[in-house]
């Protein structure tokens, strides 16, 4: 279950702090997946509970963690690499849920820079990053932005032989 999972991820990072090895591209990550399983967290509160409080406080950790993530990336030097990418879309979609889609196409815009100057764009993630910029124009009400990056994603997954998956559906 999530809280299970937070705990989990909460455990893996005391053990990061005391074995000195959280300030790495890979502490970063852990960070970032403990951010995203509090959303998971909040939108389930949301959905069955509709405790506002509590999900407002998890929409807060999770950028926190989020932001922490990007902190440790900036201080080892891989902003511009396929993990800097994956913490600013995961931004991206934090800053969309909460409702603030110029923050959130801002940080999508930085990832696909990134993604595109390392060569990452023409993957699984870089598809769904594209979903993600799609979706954000959409609620701007940018509907011809949004179809030209629902089209660029659809393209990727084509030729990455990702449409029929259940993440490309």
């Amino acid at each position: 279950d999530i809280n299970s999972a937070i705990e989990a991820y909460e455990e893996a990072q005391r053990i990061r702090e005391v074995t000195g090895t959280m300030e790495s591209p890979d502490g970063a990550i852990l960070l970032m997946h403990l951010g995203i399983v509090m959303g998971a967290r909040q939108a389930h509160l949301i959905r069955h509970i509709g405790v506002e409080r509590r999900a407002r406080t998890d929409a807060d950790t999770q950028l926190e963690h989020l932001a922490e993530s990007q902190r440790i990336l900036e201080r080892c030097g891989q902003t511009e690499s396929f993990e800097g990418a994956l913490v600013l879309t995961n931004i991206g979609i934090a800053e969309r849920a909460r409702g603030n889609i110029e923050v959130a196409l801002e940080a999508y815009s930085k990832a696909r820079f990134i993604r595109k100057s390392t060569d990452t764009l023409e993957t699984l993630e870089g598809a769904q990053l594209l979903n993600s910029i799609g979706a954000a124009k959409g609620d701007r009400g940018d509907l011809e932005g949004a179809l030209d990056a629902y089209g660029e994603a659809r393209r990727i997954r084509e030729a990455t032989g990702t449409l029929a998956s259940a993440d490309g559906v």
